[in-house]
């Protein structure tokens, strides 16, 4: 299920990565168990990073955690997806104001390269990769805030987003043109020093973004889907 560790990273912090990864990919199921003793064999570690992990895993709201049982895969449903998103337009919206009058140009550069892999991995309909873009985009975009319990929300808020899409759509045709095109004129905003029209952008982004699964939910029937 789960691959080992190497033995040069930290072995918590790479824990972590690789159980995040399996819950968004849906390897590991809203509901599923994860038994301490079966899990660090798995990862070829012991119980001790392995915790650590796990309590990071719930700060992320990806894990419910309970005296005397088990670890497990927080449910997900599409009412927590639209609750996450309506918590992201608050403070994505609020951050994109001061990431428009205080970004730096390296962190700039790493949005462009961003887009540039978006456009790349539409060209290539590689729609999960997409999804992986898609979330660092954001998370980039918050990292220039230096509130750091608001870079934590927003990180959280896109991981449940995230994990939605992957979910509920995972196993359907997908173009990703309309979001990238969102992301551009999000960056175009921030390039042009113009708070009042990125913020805008996001606040749109984000409604598509909800439009757009309530599409996928309600009409599973049709042969391509706009995320």
């Amino acid at each position: 299920m789960v691959r080992k560790v190497r033995e040069k990273e930290f072995l918590a912090d790479q824990a972590t990565r690789i159980l995040r990864e399996g819950i968004l990919s849906g390897e590991l199921l809203p509901g599923e168990e994860l038994p301490e003793e079966k899990i660090a064999t798995q990862l070829g570690i012991s119980r001790t990073p392995l915790r650590d992990a796990l309590r990071r895993l719930q700060l992320e709201g990806l894990l419910i955690i309970e005296k005397g049982r088990p670890a497990k895969v927080s449910n997900l449903t599409p009412e927590d997806f639209f609750q996450s998103l309506e918590i992201r337009q608050i403070i994505e919206t609020y951050n994109i104001e001061y990431v428009t009058s205080h970004i730096n140009d390296h962190l700039f550069e790493k949005l462009k390269d961003n887009i540039l892999q978006q456009e790349l991995a539409t060209i290539q309909t590689n729609y999960n990769h997409f999804l992986e873009l898609d979330r660092e985009f954001h998370i980039l975009l918050a990292s220039a805030s230096p509130n750091s319990k608001l870079i934590h929300l927003i990180h959280e808020m896109n991981t449940g987003t995230y994990r939605a899409f992957n979910y509920f759509v995972s196993d359907t045709p997908k173009t990703t043109e309309h979001s990238l095109q969102e992301h551009i004129e999000i960056l175009d905003a921030i390039q042009e020093k113009d708070s009042t029209l990125a913020r805008q952008k996001m606040q749109t982004h984000l409604e598509k973004v909800g439009s757009r699964l309530k599409d996928v939910l309600v009409t599973k029937t049709t042969d391509t889907y706009h995320i």
